[in-house]
């Protein structure tokens, strides 16, 4: 078989990924709680703690993570610090297929949320996560919901664009890797508030319980999205977001592929010579 410089950038490119994917899996197996769920489809899986607020905290598409952390957060009343949803109660978990649904309660508020993953063919570095939230508010206060989003896309700089396709209320967050990837979150219903920061300024501020600054791009850096939303008591509601993710192998691998694609290309060279040696020998 000739192999051409493309097919050897290839074979060095998901040999890297494959690299990645195991050093990634080795680190975790030390750090992540036994309760953590997964779901895979197709060159795709995303793991998370439902009893924990870090949420997804990983999103594999073909052996590369592309995810440091997406949270759910809430607060009563219009003080004090947001809590991870799994504060309000331990999580009903039930996982059908490529889908898994978590819900939360205690005599003030219900939270579900339903994820459905759907990753595209071996190889390719396409993915897409849906997932449905339905909120109810019984508590006497107002309940705000928040969505915590931290792409690391492969290990590469970012920046983050919130839009605003509902008038007056961001209901979009755009991430740009340095490295070519991207993600698009597109959210069904607008939110009351928002912002994007570079790490790990949001996540102080939903602790302090201080106000979302509105502030529309962040980065490059590690850039971070946040979005807010405000429920009347009474209230029993549902909406959807939809996050389309672009990946491309890790950034910092780089040097590393073209080391391998180096190695490659001398072993294309001298193994035939040394074939021929061992031949006439």
């Amino acid at each position: 078989m000739k192999l051409t410089f493309g097919t050897l950038k290839g074979i060095a490119s998901s040999a890297v990924c494959l690299v990645a994917a195991v050093t990634l899996l080795q680190t975790s197996q030390s750090t992540v709680l036994a309760a953590v769920n997964t779901i895979a489809d197709g060159n795709s899986s995303i793991s998370f703690d439902p009893t924990s607020a870090s949420g997804i905290n990983n999103w594999s598409v073909s052996g590369c993570n592309q995810l440091n952390q997406e949270s759910f957060y809430y607060r009563l009343g219009g003080s004090g610090p947001a809590l991870g949803i799994s504060t309000s109660g331990a999580p009903t978990v039930s996982q059908p297929a490529n889908s898994l649904t978590t819900t939360y309660a205690n005599s003030g508020v219900s939270i579900q949320i339903v994820y459905t993953l759907t990753g595209g063919s071996a190889g390719s570095f396409n993915s897409s996560l849906g997932v449905q939230f339905s909120i109810g508010n019984t508590s006497g206060s107002t309940l705000s919901f928040y969505n915590y989003g931290d792409f690391n896309l492969g290990g590469s700089a970012n920046t983050v664009t919130m839009g605003k396709n509902i008038p007056g209320q961001f209901n979009e967050a755009h991430v740009a890797g340095a490295n070519g990837a991207s993600s698009e979150t597109t959210f069904s219903r607008g939110a009351t508030a928002g912002e994007a920061a570079l790490f790990n300024s949001t996540l102080t501020k939903l602790a302090a319980g201080t106000a979302l600054s509105g502030a529309a791009s962040a980065g490059p850096g590690e850039a971070t999205w946040a979005l807010q939303w405000d429920f009347g008591t009474g209230t029993s509601t549902t909406f959807s977001s939809v996050t389309d993710l672009q990946s491309v192998p890790d950034a910092p691998s780089q040097v590393v592929t073209w080391m391998a694609l180096g190695a490659l290309l001398l072993m294309a060279r001298f193994i035939p010579r040394i074939e021929y040696r061992l031949a006439r020998a």
